[in-house]
């Protein structure tokens, strides 16, 4: 099968999608398809045109009016409309419902006929106009009209339905894990040595971007009442700050005294590092303020550690479930700080995200989601013909 992916960012570009997308490609191909992948050019780029194999071609294109999706404007790839790329495709996937590319996608689907697949990654952004116009313009028609939909939980497809959105035709299917890499037990202690992290010392995870509507200034501040109660806490926080809230993050980590407790180590792309750094934590916070799913939290419950953070996404469902964590409220520092000491100090929340370890890497691997988006895809262009 031919696939045609549209995503806004893709490898070696970092966060949540980057992961989706990249993961859902390599296995893709790896199950004998040819995965053609078409994406905005970013500052980690190396190559416009990259032929990452045989089987996977990625494009990269420069973009113009705007700074961020959906405002993105790539007139290179519109000038392919007509080119070969697109005349043997049997499917199109895209990434977000909310950006060019998608738009441009649909528009194949239709001139060539063939089944458009819509991961919308549909979360409740603070609202702004342009949010709105889009929504108004295309954005709930082109859900509407798309031929499958692949919410990544129950929740995103509550609140794509509770914003007027006609999901039509859908099927679940969430972000996945690597179980290769998860599965391991890493040695660690060179990690604790390289932040010189002493043995009584607990280390709270963040990974993602940092920044305000993830809760990184919650993270803070918690911390902050945990040392100040006499934890003796370390936060290491994995990701990039955003560029908007880089002075008012670092002011505020020195204003609450923070300045040891605090480790920054940017984004890490090597996978094998990111496990270990999970399983060097003592608990995961996830504090974020929306997520339409939220692979953090499968990353820590594929490494057997603890959640702390906010009924968002896969969060709602699989923490209550599987009894491995605690949530609060956005915002609520006050409880947030109360759920961290209690999970902290109350064995069974560990011993249940250990308990439960086996059935997520099963249950999420990223062999599980590709075959269960193949099939999609099959069934599409079955239905197609």
């Amino acid at each position: 099968m031919r696939i045609a992916i549209f995503c806004h960012k893709f490898w070696p570009a970092v966060g949540g999608l980057c992961t989706y997308t990249g993961r859902l490609a390599e296995y893709l191909v790896e199950r004998g398809h040819d995965v053609r992948v078409f994406t905005a050019r970013t500052q980690q780029d190396s190559a416009a045109r990259e032929q990452v194999s045989p089987n996977l071609l990625v494009r990269r294109f420069e973009t113009m009016g705007g700074s961020h999706p959906p405002y993105y404007f790539m007139p290179r790839l519109l000038e392919l409309a007509a080119s070969s790329e697109f005349r043997d495709i049997d499917v199109v996937h895209s990434v977000g419902y909310y950006f060019f590319g998608t738009v441009f996608g649909h528009g194949v689907a239709r001139a060539r006929r063939v089944p458009h697949i819509s991961t919308p990654v549909y979360t409740l952004n603070p609202s702004t106009w342009q949010r709105k116009t889009f929504d108004r313009i295309a954005g709930r028609s082109l859900v509407r009209n798309v031929d499958h939909v692949i919410p990544q939980s129950e929740h995103e497809l509550q609140l794509m339905r509770a914003d007027r959105f006609d999901v039509k035709s859908s099927t679940i299917v969430p972000f996945g894990v690597d179980s290769s890499l998860f599965d391991e037990d890493y040695e660690v202690d060179d990690l604790r040595a390289r932040h010189a992290i002493a043995k009584d010392e607990k280390v709270l995870l963040f990974v993602g971007k940092v920044m305000s509507p993830k809760g990184a200034f919650d993270c803070l501040e918690v911390v902050a009442r945990l040392r100040s109660a006499g934890r003796a806490v370390r936060l290491i926080m994995m990701g990039d700050v955003h560029d908007r809230e880089r002075e008012t993050f670092a002011a505020r980590i020195r204003a609450l005294g923070l300045d040891a407790a605090v480790v920054l180590l940017g984004a890490v792309t090597d996978r094998r590092e990111i496990s270990r750094y999970y399983q060097l934590s003592d608990a995961v916070l996830f504090p974020s303020q929306y997520e339409q799913f939220g692979i953090v939290a499968i990353e820590a419950a594929a490494s057997g550690r603890p959640l702390l953070g906010t009924p968002v996404g896969i969060m709602q469902t699989l923490v209550p479930h599987y009894q491995f964590g605690l949530l609060h409220p956005f915002g609520d520092i006050e409880r947030f700080a109360r759920n961290a000491n209690e999970v902290l100090d109350v064995p069974r929340y560990r011993e249940n995200a250990i308990r439960h370890r086996a059935d997520i890497l099963s249950q999420y691997d990223w062999r599980t989601i590709s075959a269960a988006t193949e099939r999609i895809y099959q069934q599409a262009v079955g239905e197609a013909r």
